[in-house]
């Protein structure tokens, strides 16, 4: 499992300013509140796997920089 503090700091490494914030809503990371892919799709008006997509990406880029 990973710790609060590295996904951040994934999130703030390997994303764009817009996926970073789509990724802080998706999970709570700002406010605590999680957020569906559905409500994500409303709110940024992405598909459910565009956002699958950031998050593949992030994991990936979590686990191999540890």
């Amino acid at each position: 499992m990973y710790t609060r503090e590295q996904i951040v700091a994934a999130v703030e490494n390997c994303l764009s300013e817009r996926e970073q914030q789509i990724i802080k809503t998706r999970f709570g990371l700002d406010s605590g509140v999680t957020v569906t892919l559905a409500e994500i799709e409303l709110i940024y008006g992405l598909t459910r796997e565009q956002v699958r997509l950031l998050e593949k990406q992030l994991l990936t880029y979590v686990r191999t920089s540890n």
